[in-house]
């Protein structure tokens, strides 16, 4: 049997470089059946542990068959945190802001690294902008 030749990709520039395809096919002496990527491997192990942490403390999910419990729950979850956008963001950003905006404090106006208060609402804001050309006041 002839020895298959391995693709090979010509790379012109540097920034191409990071256009190539990442993919795990083996896992120290054990071959996967399918090319992997690894950032899909990654969230499917922080999924997994989670979940077995989850579903360690809390009652009644002993009752979820261990192949749905520990093997599809964490791919579905890692597949819908790789594949789906929410409001044009990747979903742990999106979540992440979530709770930072949560946790802020309501009111306040953060401007050039101060914290100042929100002008009460109706408040006529007046910008006065002394330039060389004279004087421009925008209301």
């Amino acid at each position: 049997m002839e020895k298959e030749e391995p693709k090979k990709i010509a790379i012109y520039s540097y920034s191409r470089v990071w256009r190539v395809e990442k993919k795990i096919y083996a896992i120290q002496n054990l071959v996967l059946p399918v090319p992997i990527d690894p950032w899909q491997l990654l969230y499917f192990g922080i999924t997994w542990c989670v979940f077995n942490v989850v579903f360690g403390v809390l009652p009644g999910f002993k009752s979820i068959p261990v192949v749905i419990r520990s093997l599809l729950v964490p791919y579905l979850i890692s597949k819908f945190l790789l594949t789906k956008k929410l409001d044009g963001k990747n979903p742990l950003r999106y979540f992440a802001d979530i709770v930072r905006y949560l946790f802020t404090e309501q009111g306040k106006v953060l401007e050039h690294f101060v914290t100042m208060p929100a002008p009460a609402h109706g408040t006529t804001i007046k910008i006065k902008w002394d330039c060389s050309e004279g004087s421009h006041e925008y209301v």
